[in-house]
């Protein structure tokens, strides 16, 4: 399982586009809500219906974590004390992480390690 990580503000093409390519492939992803709305806008005001809320999401079953870019949704994503436990928790248990244009900023301020070889 694949979750996308969705704040208010997330970059339009830098969520649904890894979305669509990976279902596309038959890989099973869901777009989660870091709030407590289903809907999430787009910094482009794009609305997006995303699959799950943040309290729904299996770690056990996550293969990765993908946080799009877009300044509005990394700060809604880190203004989220349960998405920053997600993200350590994952990063922890050695599940790929992918983290788009702005959002390796997360990455950083977590303190992750640049886990690349």
């Amino acid at each position: 399982m694949v979750y996308i990580l969705l704040g208010n503000g997330f970059e339009t093409i830098e969520a649904l586009a890894p979305c669509d390519v990976m279902r596309r492939a038959g890989i099973q992803v869901h777009l989660v809500s870091v709030s407590e709305e289903l809907t999430v806008m787009s910094g482009q005001g794009v609305q997006v219906a995303a699959d799950c809320r943040l309290e729904d999401v299996v770690l056990d079953k996550m293969d990765m974590l993908v946080l799009p870019g877009g300044l509005g949704g990394v700060r809604a994503i880190m203004s989220n004390q349960d998405a920053q436990v997600l993200i350590q928790q994952a990063a922890h248990e050695g599940k790929c992480i992918g983290a788009i244009c702005a959002a390796p900023t997360m990455l950083a301020q977590l303190g992750l390690p640049d886990r690349r070889h």
